[in-house]
């Protein structure tokens, strides 16, 4: 029973970190949602400045206080990208070395669990797109 616990634990680390790895998505679809992301900040930001009545001398000192962060933000955000890279690169590395103790009937258990698990993924993405898209329409009614 041991074994088998064993095999099946091992097998769920095998199948999360491949699963890591093919959920990476393309720099090109990063970029868009990056930018995406901007202008609903700036939106916001907008729509605050409405709600505030901000005068124009509070709209400058903010923008000098965005500005003024902007450059240390885009630094973290970058390292952060690069550890999340090498991170992922990790997970795989071991994910492979770990794949290579397996015998051929462990390994065939271990893919039809990340199989099961993909799909598992794939539903609660879809599902939290669909949240996120409500809250969006939402926001604009």
């Amino acid at each position: 029973m041991k074994k088998v616990t064993a095999i099946l634990a091992f097998g769920s680390i095998i199948a999360c970190g491949s699963l890591f790895a093919q959920e990476e998505k393309t720099v090109e679809v990063k970029k868009v949602e990056m930018i995406e992301e901007n202008h609903e900040g700036h939106e916001h930001h907008k729509k605050m400045e409405e709600e505030l009545n901000l005068s124009e001398e509070q709209k400058a000192e903010m923008k000098a206080i965005k500005e003024k962060y902007a450059a240390k933000e885009k630094a973290q955000k970058e390292q952060m990208m690069a550890l999340k890279k090498s991170m992922k690169e990790l997970r795989e590395a071991k994910r492979k070395e770990m794949h290579e103790v397996l015998t051929p009937e462990q390994k065939k258990k271990a893919e039809a669990h990340h199989a099961q698990m993909k799909k598992k993924k794939h539903v609660k993405k879809q599902v939290h797109k669909k949240k996120v898209e409500r809250r969006q329409e939402l926001r604009k009614n």
